[in-house]
């Protein structure tokens, strides 16, 4: 529905990414990543540059922004298919 907001904790430890879909309150968090939904669509499928993502306020980071980029590190985009 509009104006709902979607939030998942992604932890990444060893090469190896979960995502939490309901995350509790409270929990302590390297970043904070904010974007809007066809924005993240570009960043999962190598459209949009964190670091471009970040400049143009595409992306609203807050905690270590270090952290926060290298979550593109672990985002491979999806393979086309193959007919």
């Amino acid at each position: 529905k509009d104006g709902e907001v979607d939030r998942y904790v992604v932890h990444i430890a060893d090469g190896v990414c979960t995502i939490e879909t309901s995350p509790p309150e409270g929990q302590e968090r390297d970043a904070t990543i904010t974007v809007e939904g066809a924005d993240f669509l570009r960043l999962a499928t190598g459209q949009l540059h964190p670091v471009r993502g970040v400049l143009t306020g595409a992306l609203k980071v807050k905690g270590d922004r270090g952290k926060a980029l290298a979550l593109n590190a672990v985002m491979v985009p999806p393979e086309p298919r193959k007919s």
